[in-house]
C-alpha cells in the first residue's frame, strides 16, 4: 500500500488475466501529480482486447481543476484504446464533489477496487459519456 501523503503513483496488474491495471492515485490529485499519472498509464496500461484501468482513489484527499482534467485525459486515452475504466473506492467527500460536478455521468464509479477490476473483467467500465 502506498503512503497517501506521499506524491507518488503506482499500479499493479489485476483481474483473471492481469488485463486489468489497478492505478493508485497520490492523496493530492493536483498539477504534481497529472504528469506521473500520465506517464504510469501510458507506460503500464496492457493493450490487449479486454483490458481495463481502475482508478483507486482511496488515499485521494485533495482533488482539484487540474486533477479532474487528468481523470478526464486518462479517461479519453483508455477510450481511445477501447479500455474501460472506473474508479473505485473514492471517500465519501470526494464521491460527493464528483456528484455535485456531475462528474458521475462522465466516469463508473464502484465502492471497492475490488468491485471494479470485477465489472472490467466482465466487459463493463467504458464510461457513461456519449460522444464526448
Amino acid at each position: 500500500m502506498l503512503d497517501p501523503t506521499m506524491s507518488v503513483v503506482g499500479s499493479h496488474r489485476a483481474g483473471p488475466d492481469d488485463s486489468v491495471l489497478v492505478l493508485h492515485l497520490p492523496a493530492a490529485l493536483d498539477v504534481t501529480a497529472t504528469g506521473p499519472v500520465l506517464d504510469e498509464v501510458a507506460g503500464r496500461l496492457p493493450r490487449v482486447p479486454g483490458a481495463g484501468l481502475v482508478a483507486d482513489l482511496s488515499a485521494v484527499v485533495l482533488i482539484n481543476s487540474m486533477g479532474i482534467t487528468c481523470l478526464l485525459q486518462v479517461l479519453e486515452e483508455c477510450r481511445v484504446r477501447g479500455v474501460g475504466m472506473v474508479l473505485a473506492a473514492a471517500s465519501a467527500g470526494i464521491e460527493r464533489f464528483f456528484r455535485q460536478l456531475k462528474l458521475d455521468e462522465k466516469f463508473e464509479l464502484a465502492a471497492t477496487v475490488d468491485q471494479a477490476v470485477a465489472r472490467l473483467s466482465r466487459g463493463g467500465g467504458l464510461g457513461r459519456a456519449t460522444g464526448a
